[in-house]
């Protein structure tokens, strides 16, 4: 009930923007695609939770569209068991906004806590086994800089990284990929499947490889390497060569996030002063009730975040339409993202129940973190990220194609959708 409105208003603030942005809007690396999967997926995403609710008349408006039955694909696999040559990842998205990796080594390195550091030797072969569902939209890289291609800072260079043949070797369902853009490592067949949708992506068995080769250590910041994730910023851990005998100095690596008792209770980030009794609530309800539940006064708490943000964030009389979408969006795109743990914090077994609710979101989390990544690559170099943020963007990578224009005639019918037309 909280996210249909939720979503229907990042759906229309998308839309405006689309209208008013003109050729400002395909100037921007991305953002036309970015617009539309706003429109398109959350709509698709509101038709699922119409779809649940109507039958138990919990559907509180006037609503005759028909929803999109979701899907699922299932896939049996075996369960990584990690030893000193296996690492099992997985991610825990309630420890940061994007969420920290979690490793399995066995019994042969203790490994706890967000991102932890693990240690290798030169001539080690370690894979790093992604299967776990979690992993999507978290594909791992190798980089001798935290954060790899992120570079250090919005929208700066990349990072060198781990991609010598020989150093890297990156698996998809066992096998090397053999795409177009294989190259010597398979990163660019690998990286692009972890945007498949997620029922589709857990159908595979992802893995990448790695050697430690004397060129890498070689390579290494005193030693160290770094994995990161290729999507997702500020995950970076790192990977000690024990046996390193250069005489470079360690880069330093930021430290985690730290959650306080209220947000770690939510299982979200960054929203215990908006809430009820807190130094910057509200003192507006945002919906109805007591609110006496740990999950009533954690929505509370992300709804009044974002409406405090979205005003405080957003240039005041800004001129640039792009710019006050984007300040909009970020706050408006952090409360889904949060609203959505909590639900996966406090539903339980309710939430497997109904079909692909999962699925949803965790695409919302993953989904719209990317984007926050990318509205802030674009305002950070410009000043005009109106927060204190030290979270380091994926930078948007976009695929063209040449086509020929569709022509219409008595058998082929050329089709468009006008998105201003309906809510759809």
């Amino acid at each position: 009930q909280q996210m249909i409105p939720h979503h229907n208003n990042a759906v229309n603030m998308a839309k405006i923007l689309l209208k008013f942005g003109g050729d400002n809007v395909d100037k921007v690396e991305d953002l036309t695609s970015t617009l539309w999967s706003i429109i398109n997926e959350q709509n698709f995403q509101v038709h699922g939770f119409r779809n649940y609710l109507e039958p138990e008349n919990l559907l509180n408006i006037g609503d005759s569209i028909t929803p999109q039955a979701f899907s699922r694909r299932v896939m049996e696999e075996e369960e990584c068991k990690g030893s000193e040559t296996n690492v099992c990842m997985k991610i825990n998205p309630y420890t940061s906004e994007t969420g920290y990796y979690e490793l399995d080594r066995g019994d042969f390195e203790d490994l706890s806590g967000p991102s932890p550091d693990i240690t290798v030797k030169i001539g080690d072969v370690i894979t790093f086994d992604q299967s776990d569902v979690s992993n999507w939209y978290h594909p791992v890289g190798f980089a001798y800089r935290a954060d790899g291609a992120h570079g250090d800072t919005w929208g700066a260079e990349e990072n060198p990284e781990v991609e010598g043949a020989g150093e890297l070797q990156y698996m998809i369902n066992g096998k090397v990929p053999t795409c177009d853009d294989a190259g010597d490592t398979g990163l660019d067949c690998y990286e692009p499947e972890f945007f498949y949708p997620r029922g589709d992506w857990e159908g595979s068995n992802y893995k990448a490889v790695l050697t430690i080769t004397p060129e890498v250590a070689a390579a290494s910041s005193g030693g160290v390497i770094y994995y990161f994730c290729h999507i997702h910023s500020k995950m970076s851990g790192k990977i000690i060569i024990e046996d390193y005998a250069g005489d470079t100095e360690e880069q330093a690596l930021y430290a985690p996030v730290v959650n306080d008792a209220f947000d770690t209770d939510c299982g979200t980030t960054g929203i215990s002063e908006y809430a009820a009794g807190a130094e910057n609530e509200c003192g507006v309800q945002f919906f109805g009730g007591s609110k006496d539940t740990h999950f009533e006064k954690c929505l509370q708490a992300v709804d009044c975040q974002m409406h405090k943000e979205m005003i405080m964030e957003t240039t005041a009389d800004g001129s640039d339409e792009i710019v006050t979408f984007m300040q909009q969006m970020i706050p408006h795109h952090n409360n889904a993202v949060n609203m959505a743990k909590i639900l996966l914090k406090f539903g339980g077994d309710n939430v497997d129940k109904v079909e692909d609710l999962t699925s949803t979101l965790w695409s919302i989390i993953n989904e719209q973190n990317f984007q926050v990544h990318g509205f802030r690559n674009y305002l950070e170099p410009e000043n005009l990220l109106n927060i204190g943020d030290s979270i380091t963007p994926q930078a948007f990578s976009r695929r063209v194609m040449e086509e020929e224009e569709c022509k219409g005639s008595e058998t082929n019918v050329c089709m468009k959708i006008n998105p201003y037309t309906s809510e759809t």
